[in-house]
């Protein structure tokens, strides 16, 4: 995606810098929105890469260090260190009451508020695997600190190597006056939110003033999303996503900004286009499915009834000028196809005939016979007989009583189709052929991606 200066020169710009400004605020608030919705599940790896955003956004979260745990890492940390100096009644001393705390850690709880409960287990059971102690988190830890000359080194370096690294991650999360957790991020949203809902107003007053003050209704129809994902609630910041797309699509098409034919945008586009089919299939089959279903309950079987009938009347009209149409293409382009045809037919006729074999016979009237059934006599018999059909057929179609014989025998054939389609070995057979019409359209939509062939253009309109 590259900037195209040639149109920015040419255009009027002041809405184009308006539309980038806002594309660049819309995306530093999904960027904020994002951040924040993730904090918590990534806090513990922004504690060991970036602890100085955790000290500035634990702020704006309302959390502060666990007194009990910070307490507990200091006094173990402390000891770890000072060993050496210690006397040996101070040492005991320290060590019952690091397990005084460490007890006191299992029965409290102090991970819970946080919702790291699990850290305590995994903290439980670590010194339980690293003491050997199996069977008691209590007994586990009065083990470990048993702290010894001899053992003081592996054990510090155990502690701050598998242990402290996760109680620091617990932490303190204050309450608010409404009892729920402390969270100034929605001071930051409403900074966004006001700057959408200028933005909204401006752009709504200059609609109504190019469009006229039918714009007071439809722009904020039209816009909906941007009115609902300035409500600071979590369900509706996600429609700011539509607004982030449209923003664009509308810079797109002003031609401010081109799309490249890198890998990156056909890769957006090949997945786009793998997205798009593979929904519309599923919806397809869905359908397909349910029609399916349908049919074999019975439900299409009044099918050919409910769509011959209404048009009964439309039917019979085209029917009238078919035939007429019909009757032209009879005597203006096959004419001649059609007195061969039926001379050959009654010439055969004629002549197997045990009666034309007799008059050939016949004294004086043979020949008459003869001449009269020959291939010539029948060829003008025909064509003259032909010609005067036609044109008694055309003449009674444009009358009213042709007209009316036509719609009767057009409704009369009408109803037994549909009596037919009424016969329970006709409805199985219909059923039959549309369930597996329907199969072979749902295994189509399968085994047809056009994504897969490199097509992402949609197929071609049916002509209509």
């Amino acid at each position: 995606m590259i900037i195209n200066w040639q149109v920015a020169r040419t255009k009027n710009i002041t809405p184009l810098i308006v539309d980038i400004v806002m594309l660049v605020v819309a995306l530093l608030n999904l960027l904020f929105l994002s951040f924040d919705y993730t904090y918590f599940g990534l806090r513990d790896y922004y504690i060991r890469y970036t602890p100085g955003i955790v000290r500035t956004y634990d702020q704006i979260k309302g959390i502060e260090p666990h007194r009990f745990t910070t307490a507990y890492l200091a006094q173990a940390e402390g000891v770890f260190r000072r060993y050496a100096a210690f006397t040996v009644p101070e040492r005991q001393e320290r060590s019952r009451a690091l397990t005084a705390l460490s007890l006191q850690m299992i029965e409290e709880d102090p991970f819970q508020r946080a919702n790291k409960s699990g850290d305590l287990e995994l903290i439980k059971e670590r010194v339980r695997h690293f003491t050997g102690t199996a069977s008691s988190s209590k007994q586990a830890f009065t083990t470990f600190w048993q702290l010894t000359p001899a053992n003081v080194t592996s054990r510090a370096q155990f502690f701050q190597t598998d242990i402290a690294p996760v109680i620091q991650t617990n932490y303190w999360r204050r309450y608010d006056r409404s009892g729920r957790f402390e969270d100034h991020f929605f001071t930051i949203d409403l900074m966004f939110v006001a700057i959408f809902l200028a933005e909204f107003a401006v752009m709504w007053i200059r609609a109504i003033r190019r469009h006229g003050s039918d714009e007071r209704v439809l722009f904020p129809l039209v816009r909906w999303y941007d009115l609902l994902g300035c409500i600071p609630v979590q369900g509706f910041r996600a429609l700011r996503l539509i607004r982030v797309w449209v923003i664009y699509r509308r810079l797109v098409a002003s031609g401010l900004l081109t799309i490249d034919d890198g890998p990156i945008p056909r890769m957006i586009r090949r997945y786009k286009a793998i997205i798009s089919e593979e929904l519309s299939d599923q919806v397809a089959l869905r359908i397909l499915s349910d029609v399916q279903d349908k049919v074999r309950l019975g439900g299409g079987l009044t099918v050919i009834e409910q769509t011959l009938l209404p048009h009964k009347g439309d039917i019979q009209r085209a029917t009238v000028a078919a035939l007429r149409k019909l009757e032209i293409r009879l005597v203006t382009e096959r004419r001649d196809e059609w007195v061969r045809f039926l001379t050959d037919i009654a010439e055969t006729t004629v002549h197997q005939a045990p009666e034309y074999a007799k008059a050939i016979r016949t004294p004086i009237l043979g020949g008459q016979v003869v001449r009269l059934f020959g291939r010539a006599s029948l060829e003008a018999m025909i064509g003259s007989g032909l010609d005067r059909f036609a044109d008694a057929l055309n003449g009674t179609l444009h009358t009213e009583d042709g007209i009316a014989f036509v719609k009767a025998m057009v409704s009369d054939l009408l109803e037994e189709v549909v009596e037919l389609s009424r016969e329970p070995l006709v409805q199985a057979l219909l059923t039959s052929i549309a369930v597996q019409l329907i199969d072979e359209l749902k295994q189509d939509s399968r085994k047809v991606k056009r994504w897969r062939s490199g097509m992402t253009q949609p197929l071609p309109e049916p002509p209509t």
